[in-house]
């Protein structure tokens, strides 16, 4: 009987542990999903984790996903729910004020959701070394080409 209590509290520790949830995302006090992209010596991400810090401090913002090519920067975000009515000004603001912090790039601001995802996944591929300067610009253009699309 005492080794049956014994194996059923390891396995309920063992799935409480289990259950626990650790995510690559480093969360601000106000809940703003946030990742720094690891530079490496092919893709310098300096510009886009610049950018990130600079849009943590927002208030309206929940989410943060940004790349850069030597003369581009996508920034992509999420802003709360109850924002959404200011969602073009906010939106202008940002592309504002990212022109004004990177003038030597040609930035791109989106608010798409599909945008954001797509750019968490080029995020990721960068961080593990998966993708090439080359490879990063082609991506590049044609996220820019769907944040320009009106569909």
């Amino acid at each position: 009987m005492k080794s049956f209590r014994f194996i059923l509290i390891l396995a309920i520790i063992y799935f409480l542990i289990g259950c626990t949830t650790q995510d690559d995302t480093s969360q601000t006090k106000d809940g703003t999903n946030f990742q720094k992209i690891a530079a490496t010596d092919t893709v310098s991400q300096h510009v886009a984790n610049q950018a990130k810090e600079k849009l943590k401090k927002r208030e309206a913002i929940t989410k943060v996903n940004a790349i850069n090519t030597d003369k581009k920067l996508l920034i992509a975000f999420e802003i709360k729910h109850h924002k959404r009515f200011q969602l073009d000004s906010i939106r202008k603001k940002v592309n504002k004020q990212m022109e004004k912090a990177f003038p030597d790039h040609k930035v791109q601001v989106s608010t798409d959701k599909r945008i954001v995802l797509d750019l968490q996944k080029l995020e990721k591929k960068i961080a593990n070394g998966k993708l090439t300067k080359k490879q990063l610009r082609k991506k590049a253009k044609q996220e820019i080409k769907l944040m320009k699309d009106k569909t």
